[in-house]
Parts: C-alpha cells; sequence; structure tokens
C-alpha cells in the first residue's frame, strides 16, 4: 500500500507541474513511452518508409538507458542515455548500433500532423526481454514491477527505475530549465 501511495503522490506531482505556467510563455505537450519489447523498437530502420528516413526537426525527443555508475545491473541491450533533447529520427530502437526504431517515429510525426501549431516532445525508454512484474522471468532484462527488492534504497523494478531515472526525470527537468512549461 506504501508503494501505491508513493505513485498516486508522484502522478499528482507530475500533474501539478504539468499543468503550471512557463516564464517564457511558451508550452510544450510531453509524450512518455516505456515499456516492454514494442516501447523499445526493434524495426530496422532501412524498412521503414522514406517519410521516417529523416530527423524531425519540429518534434523533440528523449531517449532513456543507462549511466556509469548507475548501480543497475548490466545487459547487453541496454544503450546509454541521452544528455539533451535532440531531433526525432531513426536509430532510437533497442539496439546500440542504431540500426533500428520503434513506435516513436509514426507517432512523432502523427502528433505534428494533428497538432501542427503546438511543440511537441517525446521521451522513451524501452527494453526488450524485461518482465512487468518479478518472477515472470527468471533471467534476462530485470522488471519494471515497484514491489522489487530495493535498488539504490528504492522499491523500483530495475527497468522502471531506469525509465525514471534515465529519462522521465532529466527530460522534465531539461524542459523546465529551459523555462518551458508542459502539458
Amino acid at each position: 500500500m506504501l508503494n501505491c501511495n508513493k505513485n498516486i503522490l508522484v502522478i499528482l506531482i507530475c500533474c501539478i507541474v504539468l499543468a503550471s505556467g512557463s516564464a517564457s510563455g511558451e508550452d510544450v505537450k510531453v509524450f512518455l513511452i516505456g515499456g516492454q519489447s514494442n516501447a523499445a523498437g526493434s524495426g530496422l530502420n532501412n524498412e521503414y518508409p522514406a517519410l521516417y528516413q529523416s530527423p524531425q526537426n519540429d518534434v523533440e525527443f528523449w531517449v532513456g538507458g543507462r549511466f556509469a555508475n548507475d548501480g543497475v545491473p548490466n545487459y547487453s541491450w541496454d544503450r546509454d542515455g541521452s544528455t539533451a533533447f535532440g531531433p526525432l529520427k531513426p536509430g532510437s530502437g533497442n539496439y546500440t548500433d542504431g540500426s533500428y526504431s520503434g513506435c516513436e517515429l509514426s507517432l512523432g510525426r502523427t502528433l505534428k500532423d494533428a497538432m501542427v501549431a503546438e511543440k511537441i516532445a517525446i521521451v522513451k525508454y524501452g527494453m526488450s526481454g524485461s518482465a512487468l512484474e518479478r518472477g515472470l522471468r527468471n533471467e534476462g532484462a530485470g522488471d519494471w514491477d515497484s514491489e522489487t527488492a530495493p535498488l539504490n534504497g528504492s522499491f523500483e523494478g530495475i527497468r522502471y527505475h531506469v525509465f525514471k531515472h534515465s529519462a522521465v526525470l532529466p527530460a522534465l527537468k531539461a524542459i523546465t530549465d529551459r523555462g518551458t512549461a508542459m502539458k
């Protein structure tokens, strides 16, 4: 129950932050992608239509991943985490070699086409082979379960920890640090 209350508090804080105005008068709509294989993206870049082959400069993108000394067990598919927003482009998928992408490419294009006047940012972290709940896999990429034994003193599944600390929190901080409000 304590973890449930903590998660509700985090959601409420995010809602307050997302609803607040900005000093610059600019707003950005932030969309989060987090999860397993489909979120991670295993589509070969060279198989996507031409529409998705070039960077989409009108959509900002942040991909979460690993940071040195983050206390998370090493897994071969983990990529390095972003340290700044960049344009949405091919190569943001599950593997570190940059030859794969996921749903963020079509999501970014669809969102921008539907909201032409809006600033759009996508924040993503996905891990193929991970489990939603502890015990569903005996080995592999870790899990997303908040009941997992403490990692760095917090009850967060390994993958949830990486999503929160390498994608969501630093991306939101980067947005607020530049004086932009989130919607």
